[in-house]
């Protein structure tokens, strides 16, 4: 189970789509900013889906990222139809499959409501977030006292109030609150203020006693939302968060550096690779290979049914994660460097090298390799081949080493690599 931290600031972007290919869509675009958690919101869906498979898809396609379910009425900001019968239903459905880190539910539904839900919880690994929005106004200090103590009296796992910021004081009003019973709870709080005037509540949530904050790329799901690039300006402008999520250069004296084989199809990385790994004994990791296990489905498929981009943003998901252990050897897609972050992290984390080869030699290893999408249809396989060549040239320039391995043995190529490299490491 993922968790949510007092007091520690965490994106959770929220999936609002109406139907099930949207959604996977939307997924896709909310994993490019590399959230902490995802929030599906179950009262989006139009007309009957299977909950627990659409939450097996979002696990399986981001493992790593936390879950938060909210299925919501109108009355509590739903955004379709439903009734509590329903509602319930669903929530206990999902606590018994496991599936989700977090379940969100409105503290306005009635006790007994809320008692079937604490029912289904137990023995579970489900936290429960226990919200309570004002789409309106900030209560007064007293009434939001009272409110807080009252949703702290039910046990919940995290208490989450959301307010609208509707006069220029509202945010201190609210913070004077909030802050002091962050201060006396041991339980995370989610802190957010609704409109524009709440943005800064929004960046830096634990500046407040918060921690999570909400941000949608596209379509706000609730008032005043910004975009997670516009919270990531925030907290630079304001010192909060440091560089862009970046895996940091290995210090010089780390016992050993990762290396990294970039190149075109059939020049020999993942053969290389696997022979360094034999010499070394350093782990072997194939980022196509472990794509595809991201993705529960072939190269080929993911292409033809999700699009390049979706491939593409998944192998740099892979990447930015592998390049955050040292000592590793790492074969790369083809097309890995297409990609400038890619590029980035290869060059700042890795001893990255190079692997060519001659058009005429790579179409002679891939002529019946039937696995590389971008070449199957291709009528002329040398020519579709030299021209992806020259349009990818200037993007496997600048790193340390290129190795032709035109009539080379693999053997040839892992021992000129491990002489630069024993080389770099030595000076």
């Amino acid at each position: 189970m993922k968790k949510i931290n007092k007091n520690t600031f965490a994106l959770c972007v929220p999936l609002t789509a109406p139907n099930m290919d949207d959604l996977i869509l939307d997924h896709q675009k909310a994993l490019r900013h590399h959230p902490d958690f995802i929030e599906w919101r179950r009262d989006a869906i139009h007309g009957p889906i299977d909950d627990v498979a659409v939450l097996r898809t979002l696990r399986e396609r981001a493992p790593g990222t936390g879950i938060i379910y909210t299925y919501r009425s109108p009355a509590e900001g739903g955004l379709t139809p439903t009734d509590d019968q329903t509602r319930l239903a669903a929530v206990k459905t999902v606590l018994a499959s496991g599936l989700c880190d977090y379940i969100d539910t409105e503290s306005s539904n009635s006790d007994t409501y809320l008692d079937e839900i604490d029912r289904a919880k137990q023995n579970t690994k489900t936290g429960l977030i226990l919200s309570y929005h004002h789409f309106q106004k900030t209560p007064e200090p007293s009434e939001l006292s009272a409110l807080l103590e009252k949703m702290d009296s039910r046990s919940p796992d995290v208490i989450k109030i959301a307010l609208t910021a509707a006069r220029p004081d509202d945010v201190r009003r609210a913070a004077s609150v909030v802050l002091p019973f962050s201060e006396r709870t041991d339980k995370p709080i989610i802190f957010t203020m609704m409109r524009e005037g709440g943005a800064v509540v929004r960046a830096v949530p634990e500046l407040f006693g918060g921690s999570v904050t909400f941000a949608a790329p596209e379509k706000a799901s609730a008032p005043g939302q910004l975009a997670p690039s516009e919270i990531q300006t925030i907290r630079h402008l304001l010192h909060a968060e440091d560089a862009p999520e970046q895996p940091t250069p290995a210090p010089e004296d780390h016992p050993r550096q990762n290396i990294a084989l970039i190149g075109y199809m059939g020049t020999g990385k993942t053969t290389v690779s696997r022979l360094l790994s034999q010499r070394t004994g350093m782990p072997f990791i194939d980022t196509d290979e472990r794509v595809e296990a991201l993705a529960g489905k072939t190269i080929n498929d993911i292409f033809e049914q999700d699009g390049e981009a979706a491939f593409r943003l998944l192998e740099h998901i892979v990447l930015r994660d592998a390049l955050k252990t040292k000592g590793q050897i790492i074969a790369t897609g083809g097309g890995i460097v297409l990609r400038e972050d890619n590029r980035g992290l290869l060059k700042n984390n890795a001893f990255t090298v190079h692997l060519t080869a001659s058009p005429d030699v790579i179409a002679k290893r891939l002529a019946d390799d039937t696995t590389r999408p971008l070449l199957s249809k291709a009528a002329d396989l040398r020519a579709k081949i030299q021209t992806m060549l020259d349009e990818r040239q200037p993007f496997y320039s600048g790193f340390p080493l290129t190795v032709n391995t035109d009539n080379r043995s693999a053997e040839d190529i892992a021992e000129q690599i491990l002489d630069a490299y024993h080389h770099k490491e030595n000076n």
